[in-house]
């Protein structure tokens, strides 16, 4: 019987594993693909609502005592407007309005572009832990039918209105998927901060929980809670095969630290158009980014325009955020190069009043709709501060002997709870003048001041809680930031509330 050789060749075994390793490496990279595309959809989907919601709504949220938050809930947070104790129907206040509110929110999310990322609208009612007898033995039984009926009375409305009457059958079809009405009770009860007593294991703020909210699910959140569930411990385990730049807040949001800062460098003041801010610039949830160039890590940047009435007009606002007005251009179709990229104080602009000359200016004024988006709360904030806050931030490492971790605006980031411990301790009484506020909701008057100036020393001997009175006279920067604009009307409605003795 003739002798077979049944072994492969040394050649022909290194191409069978080379087309083994290529399947592995085609199929690893299909699976990161497809989880960097849920986390892009989901940071797209949640900030494109935000922005509406905000642009909408920012200008109601201290008269009807609304909070706007970024997970898509607005919180109706005044029980004195809503319903009476113990009962589920609307007080006339509070119909007043969501004869006003109802209407524009629900125009906004069945808005073509925005109606296919909404999967759910929660209508959600939450109570205080008083027992009521009359509704069930069990208090907290009893308070999740208070809440439920609370809640059902604010879609029983919204359905009688006339404006839900003139919607299209199939626009009326889809607000019906979408509506759920959800009875809370206590279970997600707040404390004096407004945190959940779950978390921060304190005393329950009857007050504070008894309160209605409007919380959006989009598919993107839909298509986060599968991925987490499937992928977490493969993402924590596995060692990424590359960044995802456009991810960074998002993942640092989750608690990841994504990598270390590489430092503030500056970037050249040159003009962009549309494809510039299509296929260079990325826009997400922490700023603008000019994008990686010849190994270069991304910078953070700011956009204003080229060409203004510098005598007419003085100074053009610059961008942090894509602004409404950002977004029309880039909706024009417009090749004019209308916008400068830049991360410097000083900047240069065509002067429209002196035939389109070059001139050297600084503090450009933040865009309103920009601080809005952001969150901040300094909104007359310059490109000055912002530079300096790019810079700190970039180069926390070389500033402290440890890694510190900063906020866009410089502070770290457990500043809001090491600011709220710092108020409750010092019982909300000003350091300097001794005024005490009782109310919860004007203890946003209540600030808390880093006296070296320092953001990233937040040592108890460094910190002092004072009143915004106290605070807009600590030197002249402050002086000049309460001046004018939103920090200025802040500042006279304290005046007026809690005149000077």
């Amino acid at each position: 019987m003739a002798k077979h050789n049944v072994w492969m060749s040394v050649s022909d075994l290194m191409t069978g594993l080379m087309v083994i390793f290529l399947f592995i490496a085609v199929a690893y990279i299909s699976r990161v693909d497809k989880n960097q595309s849920v986390l892009t959809e989901y940071v797209k989907t949640k900030q494109n609502l935000h922005v509406h919601l905000i642009q909408e709504f920012a200008g109601d949220t201290l008269k009807w005592q609304m909070a706007i938050g970024r997970d898509l809930t607005m919180k109706f947070k005044d029980p004195t407007v809503l319903f009476a104790q113990g009962r589920w129907d609307l007080m006339p206040q509070f119909c007043r309005i969501l004869d006003d509110f109802l209407p524009r929110y629900f125009d906004i999310l069945l808005n073509d572009s925005l109606r296919k990322d909404i999967v759910e609208i929660r209508i959600e009612g939450h109570t205080d832990d008083v027992p009521c007898p009359s509704l069930d033995a069990d208090p907290y039984i009893a308070n999740v039918i208070l809440s439920q009926r609370r809640a059902l009375s604010v879609l029983r409305y919204f359905r009688r209105m006339p404006h839900f009457s003139n919607y299209t059958p199939e626009q009326r079809h889809l607000l019906e998927y979408w509506f759920t009405c959800n009875g809370l009770s206590y279970g997600k009860s707040l404390d004096d901060e407004g945190r959940y007593t779950l978390h921060s294991k304190k005393e329950i703020n009857q007050r504070l929980s008894r309160r209605v909210e409007f919380r959006i699910v989009t598919s993107g959140e839909k298509m986060l809670e599968n991925f987490v569930q499937k992928n977490l411990k493969k993402i924590m385990d596995e060692k990424p095969i590359y960044t995802f730049d456009g991810l960074k807040g998002l993942l640092t949001e989750m608690g990841y630290l994504v990598e270390k800062a590489t430092g503030y460098r500056e970037v050249e003041n040159v003009d962009v158009d549309i494809n510039d801010l299509r296929s260079k610039i990325e826009f997400t949830d922490e700023g603008i980014f000019q994008k990686d160039v010849e190994g270069n890590s991304p910078q953070q940047i700011f956009l204003y325009r080229q060409k203004y009435r510098l005598q007419e007009y003085v100074l053009p606002r610059f961008h942090i955020r894509k602004s409404r007005t950002i977004q029309a251009f880039m909706d024009s179709g417009s090749f004019e190069k209308e916008y400068r990229r830049a991360n410097t104080t000083s900047v240069l602009v065509k002067d429209m009043d002196d035939g389109l000359r070059e001139k050297k200016v600084e503090n450009l004024p933040l865009c309103k709709y920009c601080a809005h988006i952001a969150m901040e709360q300094n909104q007359e904030m310059e490109t000055s501060e912002f530079v300096e806050i790019l810079k700190r931030a970039n180069n926390a490492e070389d500033a402290e002997p440890q890694s510190v971790e900063v906020d866009i605006f410089g502070y770290t980031k457990d500043w809001e709870k090491i600011r709220a411990a710092y108020r409750a301790l010092k019982n909300y009484t000003c350091e300097r003048c001794g005024l005490h506020i009782d109310d919860v909701f004007d203890r946003q008057y209540m600030h808390v001041h880093h006296r070296d100036g320092n953001k990233l020393h937040n040592k108890t001997s460094n910190l002092e809680c004072l009143c915004i009175r106290c605070h807009a006279h600590v030197d002249t920067i402050d002086e000049h930031n309460f001046s004018r604009g939103a920090n200025r009307i802040r500042l006279e409605q304290f005046n007026a509330d809690y005149p000077k003795k």
